[in-house]
């Protein structure tokens, strides 16, 4: 998703190619689910850690000096798209006679959406085809959070990095503490600050440390299915072994894109930097916002009389050609907002 991190890693192979695997595996994730393989599409659903831990990344070194500067313009280029999307529903379910969809309004121009997926429990009225927008709070609130590690950063003369690695160990902990008592989730934060620390100290990958983080991959899965087997549904199996290993996952496979980077870079810089890759990468942002409506929402492809083939074949038109004018209209209406 180009467009939030804004080329902060300087056309980094390793961050671009993550964050197209990270989008394609989202929208994996929906597609499995639509078609009722529920296990692969919880497995897909990694790329939202992916894509935290490339967010923490890219803004473990950028400096913020003009922390309201920042926020509004995080806040323009990830809200102004939604609110556009949000527009255009809205009028569809007012000629369908759909009326409901007036009492999301609120939620959507707060960017609290996401809520219910932090807070379990919390039911906030959502419109149809934009559910998987929670994820625009999230990482919101991960910048928010960002700020006062920067803040603390630029005041205390202390090794901030070992600072900041014991608070995700201390956000780790209370993870456990309020699954079992509040239902409150912290595990997208602590995805987005592992990706932080690993910018800080960002090396160039070992054999044998790729070796022992892929034992630990393993374990981590092997983990989860046992648990699976004794707890699954509980609070233990799904607010904690479940977040916890995807954020293993995720660290895996980003260690892998970066150590097949590393092992052979002529081609990855190749691949990365190819019109495709740019073009994906740019997009990317957009097509996550869009591509749902066409499976769950209220353009659903269940509807076609054809085959899964074709039903798919006109998912992927219309999921390209709506992200395509999302992000120009979106590009064209933060230009005049910024001026």
């Amino acid at each position: 998703m180009n467009i939030l991190a804004e080329n902060l890693s300087k056309r980094n192979d390793t961050v671009g190619i993550a964050r197209v695997v990270s989008m394609f595996m989202i929208i994996g994730c929906h597609l499995f689910n639509w078609l009722g393989i529920n296990s692969l599409a919880m497995i897909l659903n990694v790329g939202v850690y992916i894509f935290l831990i490339i967010s923490g990344i890219l803004y473990s070194t950028k400096k913020i000096t003009q922390p309201w500067s920042f926020i509004k313009k995080r806040w323009s280029k990830l809200c102004i798209p939604m609110y556009l999307l949000v527009l255009f529903l809205l009028i569809y379910n007012i000629v369908v006679l759909e009326n409901g969809a007036i009492r999301s309004i609120p939620i959507y121009l707060m960017n609290i959406q996401g809520l219910g997926f932090i807070i379990n429990g919390l039911d906030l009225p959502q419109m149809n085809g934009l559910g998987h927008l929670w994820f625009l709070t999230a990482i919101m609130l991960c910048y928010l959070f960002l700020l006062i590690v920067k803040r603390i950063e630029d005041h205390i003369p202390f090794k901030t990095t070992f600072a900041v690695a014991v608070s995700v160990v201390v956000f780790c902990i209370l993870e456990v503490v309020l699954a079992y008592t509040i239902n409150v989730q912290l595990h997208y934060f602590i995805a987005f600050f592992i990706g932080y620390i690993f910018g800080k100290i960002e090396k160039r990958i070992s054999l044998c440390n790729y070796l022992w983080l892929s034992g630990a991959m393993l374990c981590a899965m092997a983990t989860r299915l046992l648990m699976r087997s004794l707890f699954d549904g509980t609070v233990t199996y799904n607010s904690i072994v479940v977040p916890f290993t995807h954020i293993v996952l995720a660290v895996w496979i980003y260690m892998t894109i970066q150590y097949v980077c590393q092992t052979i870079p002529g081609f990855m810089k190749s691949v990365a930097q190819s019109n495709v890759m740019n073009w994906l990468d740019g997009l990317s942002l957009y097509v996550y916002m869009t591509h749902y409506m066409f499976l769950v929402g209220p353009f659903h492809i269940d509807v076609l009389p054809c085959s899964k083939a074709v039903q798919l074949l006109v998912f992927g038109a219309g999921t390209l050609i709506s992200a395509y004018f999302l992000k120009l209209i979106s590009q064209k209406t933060i230009q005049v907002f910024s001026h």
